[in-house]
């Protein structure tokens, strides 16, 4: 049988978040409570990975930083659908509240997982900026920005979208 193809899917892995963004689109899934578990997740995922081809992977939360697992969600992830074209984890956060996360999004990028800040706030775009290029210090990565209508993301990584 033939894999169906799907352009792009997002896993919600949290609903913990600490920012309380008006009119927050991923804070929504009330039957999770706290942080989704791999271990309990994996089998379904892969099961998925055997009958669908995804084009793009995008990894939600309320705060998927907030997930103290979240390596270990995108290298599941990521093995799973080994012919995905793109994935990438979406944060609400900038300035100090991402750098305090630096390590987990450094090996995100490094593993071949974009991480991309969704600037919430025109006002936040250039804390977003130099909240990006520090935790990109010393990696190669292309410079990617993108504003749609009042949603604008940000995304300073080695992300390639194709």
């Amino acid at each position: 049988m033939a894999k169906q193809f799907l352009s792009e899917v997002a896993f919600y892995i949290t609903n913990a978040c600490g920012m309380a963004c008006e009119g927050c689109v991923t804070f929504n899934n009330y039957i999770l409570k706290g942080h989704s578990d791999w271990t309990v997740s994996k089998d379904r995922i892969n099961k998925w990975s055997e009958i669908v081809n995804i084009e793009k992977i995008v990894i939600l939360g309320g705060e998927p930083f907030l997930h103290p697992h979240l390596t270990t969600w995108t290298s599941g992830i990521k093995d799973a659908f080994k012919d995905c074209n793109s994935i990438r984890v979406v944060t609400g956060l900038t300035g100090e509240k991402l750098l305090r996360h630096k390590d987990t999004a450094r090996q995100c990028i490094e593993n071949g997982v974009a991480v991309q800040i969704s600037v919430h706030d025109p006002s936040w775009w250039e804390e977003s900026e130099k909240t990006a290029e520090t935790i990109l210090e010393g990696l190669e990565y292309t410079k990617e920005h993108t504003t749609d209508g009042g949603n604008f993301p940000l995304r300073l990584t080695n992300y390639k979208d194709t």
